[in-house]
């Protein structure tokens, strides 16, 4: 959700392969019936294979979105798209893309934007270990992997309880805080 152009956005992939965005909008009074209505639907990117896994943030400085998910397409590796939409017919613009990690195959992504610093922290899951990278974002549009670490932690076994993650940004401490279920506990 943007409560700069009071929109929202559901990132998800087609069984034809491709990224899409739906853009939306609630209208209506508080206490009355609620009204949503589709602006429109685009690719971000075509031919992504079993794609999978993927998360979205939003990036309040600059009004746009990161989508982060395992791409099918490319040996399973972790992607980004940067993107914003037209809030008239859902127009997609893609801002910036590439890989955050391009080792083994991953299996889930988080992500979540820090205003303070104009990025995003990403957390990926793969089959030995939970990796963070952080990709900058600028008001042109640009954005880059700029740091982080391929293993954070490590794992072995029970991949099926390690999506048990989320990120969330604290505005007091201007921090994202990072929580997980551990493997073994």
């Amino acid at each position: 959700y943007s409560p700069t152009d009071d929109h929202f956005r559901v990132g998800y992939i087609t069984n034809s392969s491709a990224m899409q965005i739906i853009t939306y909008q609630m209208t209506g009074n508080a206490g009355s019936a609620q009204t949503l209505t589709q602006k429109g639907y685009q690719n971000i990117v075509t031919n992504q294979g079993n794609s999978e896994y993927h998360w979205m943030a939003y990036d309040s400085t600059n009004n746009r979105f990161m989508l982060t998910y395992r791409n099918g397409a490319a040996s399973d590796y972790g992607t980004y798209r940067y993107f914003s939409t037209n809030t008239s017919n859902g127009a997609v613009t893609n801002h910036a893309g590439g890989n955050f990690y391009t080792g083994s195959y991953i299996l889930y992504t988080r992500c979540e934007f820090n205003p303070q610093d104009s990025c995003f922290l990403v957390v990926f899951e793969y089959n030995s270990g939970t990796g963070m990278k952080q990709i900058d974002v600028a008001s042109n549009g640009t954005a880059s992997v700029v740091g982080g670490a391929s293993t954070v932690f490590q794992q072995s076994s029970n991949h099926g309880q390690d999506h048990r993650m989320n990120l969330a940004y604290d505005a007091d401490s201007k921090k994202i805080i990072f929580i997980r279920r551990s493997e073994t506990n």
